[in-house]
C-alpha cells in the first residue's frame, strides 16, 4: 500500500505550528517541561530573551525557511505581482537585513533580522493561502486559547500565573511571562474575532468573552485604553453608509477618516486628563526620563542608526545604563527605529504604513470584507498609538509586530482575492 500525504495537509501543518509558535504556546510548553520561570518578566527574563531561546531560533529558522521554500518553488511570495503589491513591506524588510553592513553588533543584528524575516515570512504566507476572514478566526481563537490556558494554570499553579509583589501584586499573567504582553494578545483576540461577533457567531462572542476577562484580570491600564480606542473606532467605522458604488463609497470613507482624525486630535488636547482617569502620571512611569537620556545617543547616528537590535548590546547602552540601568528597549517604538536605522528607516516605516492605511480604506470600500477591513484600519491607529509607549513595531520577538505585517500583506491585497491569485 502506496502511503500518500497530501499537499493540503502539509499546509495546514505548517500552519499549525507556526501559530502555535508565533502564539507563544510551543514556548509556553517547553518552559514548562524544563522548570523554566513563568514570570515576573524581570531583569533575569529579559537577559535571557535578549540572548534568545534555543527552541525559538530552531522553530523560527524552519519557519523562515520553509516561506522560502513555498516563494521560490511555487512564487508564493516571490512573484512580480505580489512584490510590486507590498513593494513597501520589501523595501523595508530590505533595510532591516542591509543594517548588517553598518551595524555595531553585527552578530545581534544578523540573528535578530533572521526572526523578524521569519515572522514578515509567515505573515506573508498566511495571507496567500488563507482569505483575511478565515486567519483572523483562526488567531482570535488560538488567542482565546492562550487565554484558557492561562485560567488553568491560575487554578493549578496560582503563584506562578499572577504577579507576586510590588505595585502590580495580583495582577494575571496567564501563561505569559509579562502582563502586558499578555494584555496586549487578549487585546488582540477580542478585536480579530468581532468580524466573526458581528455575523452572529456564539463561539466567537464566548471566546472574546474569555479574553475580556483575562485582559481585566492582567490589570493593565494602556492595554484597556488601547481597546476602547480600537472598539471605537470600529464602531465608528461601521456606521459608514455603503452602496453598491465604489466611488461613493470611498469618497464617504475618507470624508469619515478626516472627521475621525479631528475627533483623535481633539482628544490628544486631554491627554493628562485621560491619563489621570486610568491612574498613569504624565511621565509614563518615567518614560519621559528614559526618552531624554537615549535622544543624545540617537542623534549620535541620526543617519543611520546602530543597525537593527544592536544598540542595547553596544556601547551606546553601556553609557545609557550608567545613567538609568537596563531597561531593554526605549519602552518607544519610534525612538527603537531611530536606533534601529536612523532617518531612512523611520521615512521607510511611514511610507509602509502610509500604503497600507490607503490600503485598507480602500478594501474597506469595496463592501466584500468591510468589517474585516474596518478592524484593520482599527488595529494600524491603535498600534500606531501604542508604538509611542511600548516597543512594538518593528520588534522581532513582539506578538503586536506579527499582527501588523498579518495586516499589512491583507491590506495590500485585492480583497477577495483567492489564494495564489496573481
Amino acid at each position: 500500500m502506496k502511503l500518500e500525504v497530501k499537499a493540503s495537509t502539509l499546509v495546514s501543518l505548517f500552519t499549525l505550528i507556526g501559530l502555535l509558535f508565533i502564539s507563544g504556546i510551543i514556548h509556553f510548553v517547553s518552559r514548562s517541561l524544563t522548570g523554566g520561570g513563568g514570570g515576573g518578566g524581570g531583569m533575569e527574563s529579559t537577559i535571557a530573551n535578549t540572548e534568545g531561546n534555543p527552541i525559538n531560533k530552531l522553530i523560527g529558522t524552519g519557519l523562515l525557511l520553509t516561506c522560502l521554500f513555498f516563494s521560490i518553488k511555487y512564487k508564493l511570495l516571490l512573484n512580480k505581482d505580489f512584490i510590486y503589491r507590498n513593494f513597501w513591506v520589501f523595501i523595508f524588510v530590505t533595510f532591516i537585513l542591509i543594517s548588517y553592513f553598518w551595524s555595531v553588533e553585527p552578530s545581534t543584528t544578523f540573528k535578530r533580522s533572521i526572526f523578524l524575516l521569519s515572522m514578515v515570512f509567515f505573515a506573508g504566507y498566511l495571507s496567500r493561502f488563507y482569505t483575511i476572514t478565515t486567519i483572523f478566526t483562526y488567531l482570535g481563537y488560538l488567542i482565546a486559547l492562550t487565554a484558557v490556558i492561562g485560567l488553568m494554570r491560575a487554578i493549578l499553579f496560582p503563584s506562578e500565573a499572577f504577579l507576586n509583589g510590588g505595585i502590580r501584586d495580583g495582577a494575571f499573567l496567564g501563561m505569559f511571562i509579562e502582563k502586558n504582553g499578555g494584555a496586549r494578545r487578549y487585546m488582540f483576540g477580542i478585536l480579530l474575532l468581532l468580524p466573526a461577533i458581528y455575523s452572529h457567531n456564539r463561539k466567537a462572542l464566548l471566546a472574546a468573552g474569555i479574553c475580556l476577562l483575562c485582559l481585566l484580570m492582567a490589570r493593565s491600564a494602556s492595554s484597556i485604553v488601547l481597546l476602547t480606542i480600537a472598539l471605537g473606532t470600529v464602531t465608528y467605522l461601521n456606521q459608514i453608509v455603503l452602496t453598491k458604488q465604489y466611488n461613493l463609497n470611498n469618497s464617504r470613507y475618507w470624508l469619515g477618516i478626516l472627521f475621525y482624525f479631528i475627533g483623535l486630535l481633539i482628544a490628544y488636547q486631554a491627554y493628562e486628563f485621560i491619563l489621570f482617569l486610568v491612574g498613569r502620571d504624565a511621565t509614563l512611569t518615567d518614560r519621559t526620563v528614559i526618552w531624554e537620556i537615549l535622544i543624545p545617543l540617537i542623534q549620535d547616528k541620526i543617519t543611520l542608526g546602530y543597525g537593527y537590535g544592536a544598540f542595547w548590546s553596544s556601547y551606546g547602552a553601556e553609557e545609557f545604563m550608567e545613567s538609568w540601568g537596563y531597561v531593554g528597549n526605549a519602552h518607544n517604538g519610534y525612538l527603537e527605529i531611530l536606533l534601529h536605522g536612523g532617518l531612512p528607516f523611520l521615512i521607510l516605516f511611514c511610507l509602509m504604513v502610509i500604503k497600507g492605511f490607503v490600503g485598507a480604506v480602500n478594501n474597506a470600500s469595496c463592501v466584500q470584507y468591510t468589517k474585516e477591513y474596518n478592524v484593520c484600519i482599527a488595529i494600524i491607529v491603535m498600534l500606531l498609538i501604542s508604538n509611542f509607549i511600548a516597543y512594538s513595531l518593528p520588534n522581532h520577538n513582539s506578538f503586536d509586530f506579527f499582527i501588523f505585517m498579518v495586516i499589512m500583506f491583507y491590506v495590500n491585497k485585492r480583497p477577495g482575492a483567492r489564494q495564489y491569485d496573481k
